[in-house]
């Protein structure tokens, strides 16, 4: 198994390597596949992959691209002081040569790729609105009794559900707290978001209006009365502070499709043989 493109070897060990960097990446993609279908698929987008980054390469080869060597010689001092055990030998520097001539060439593919404009921005927004929002987050507060503080799941328990009680009879939430909680400097635990704290905490506390307490309930980490002090809901993110993230979204896209339309006409001209 190897492919030759304008004469320049691609080999079995090149392939295998390709795939297995793939292989995280797409797993994914291959769930209804079995087995000898997701390894052909798989060979079949690290040939084309290499096919791909040997046509540019060559291209940036033979750009006439000269490397300053100043920008040669501080981009090994960079290497170098993240691994001082880098060996720079002639073919460390030649591959890095070729590496900066690369980033260069591809570079003069997208120079004159023009940013998007003012509508085409806003076509995105409004396309998108809901990419720009954002999430709910609650301000809350816990009494909490860890497992294995000595005392048995259920003596925790009650001794929560006594601060319950006492709570449900007037006492403050947080004069209760310095009573019972294990956790006396995480009591108040701020504003958060969805996505922060473990689900079972967040199904109740996103669920409970501002001013109430929750019964005791359980999580991974014990017992807990919550509290919720507020709530603000999910808000989309105006145009302006949209803007720049959508600029940036839009510009690499269409220097993306520059690099795949270079590629793609190379790939025409180019003598490619699979065995």
């Amino acid at each position: 198994m190897q492919v030759t493109v304008n004469e320049q070897i691609i080999n079995e060990e090149m392939i295998k390597a390709e795939m297995e960097r793939m292989r995280p990446q797409y797993e994914a993609c291959f769930q209804d596949m079995d087995k000898d279908q997701r390894e052909g698929q798989l060979e079949e987008w690290a040939k084309e992959n290499l096919i791909e980054q040997t046509l540019i390469s060559q291209c940036a080869d033979k750009s006439g691209i000269k490397i300053d060597p100043k920008k040669l010689e501080d981009s090994i001092k960079e290497i170098k002081s993240r691994n001082p055990n880098v060996e720079v030998n002639k073919e460390f520097r030649n591959q890095l040569e070729k590496q900066m001539r690369l980033e260069l060439f591809i570079a003069s593919l997208t120079e004159d790729v023009p940013e998007p404009n003012e509508k085409q921005v806003k076509k995105y927004y409004e396309k998108h609105k809901d990419r720009f929002v954002v999430g709910e987050a609650v301000h809350a507060a816990h009494i909490v009794k860890h497992p294995g503080q000595g005392l048995t799941p259920e003596q925790s328990k009650a001794e929560l559900e006594t601060a319950y009680e006492r709570l449900k009879n007037g006492e403050g939430f947080f004069e209760v707290a310095k009573d019972y909680t294990d956790c006396a400097d995480g009591v108040d635990l701020g504003y958060f978001g969805r996505g922060q704290m473990v689900q079972s905490f967040e199904d109740v506390v996103f669920n409970m209006d501002p001013g109430s307490f929750s019964e005791v309930f359980q999580t991974e980490f014990g017992y807990h009365i919550a509290t919720v002090m507020d709530k603000q809901p999910s808000v989309p993110v105006p145009l302006d502070r949209a803007a720049p993230v959508i600029q940036k979204e839009l510009q690499d896209e269409a220097k993306r499709k520059a690099v795949e339309s270079f590629v793609d006409n190379e790939k025409l001209k180019a003598q490619i043989e699979i065995s």
